[in-house]
């Protein structure tokens, strides 16, 4: 289930969460499908022509809200705008391609 954390204008470039922690707290982003999600998200990206760049991070600082409190799945943020999700699953990934391309018919 996407849960939208905030908005704003402008994308840049696609952020996602990939760190993996390990025992005693093993909840985290990479651990539910981080690396996974940000697979799909390059492909989806390239198969739709969107000039977006993907960057893959150890933390977006959403842990608190997120994969510490046992929540699955990864945290994706739009940068420079804000607009982010936390909960993200590989089915969500053509909702955001979806936003990223409205974004970009608004914009051009």
């Amino acid at each position: 289930m996407v849960e939208k954390l905030s908005n704003g204008e402008g994308i840049v470039k696609l952020i996602v969460c990939t760190m993996q922690r390990h025992a005693p707290n093993p909840n985290s982003c990479g651990n539910s499908g981080g690396h996974d999600i940000a697979d799909a998200l390059e492909r989806h990206l390239a198969d739709n022509c969107l000039p977006v760049p993907l960057e893959r991070v150890a933390c977006l600082g959403k842990c608190p809200t997120g994969p510490l409190q046992g929540s699955q799945g990864t945290v994706v943020q739009l940068y420079p705008t804000g607009k982010s999700w936390r909960g993200i699953t590989r089915e969500d990934v053509p909702g955001i391609i979806a936003s990223i391309q409205r974004h970009h018919a608004k914009n051009q």
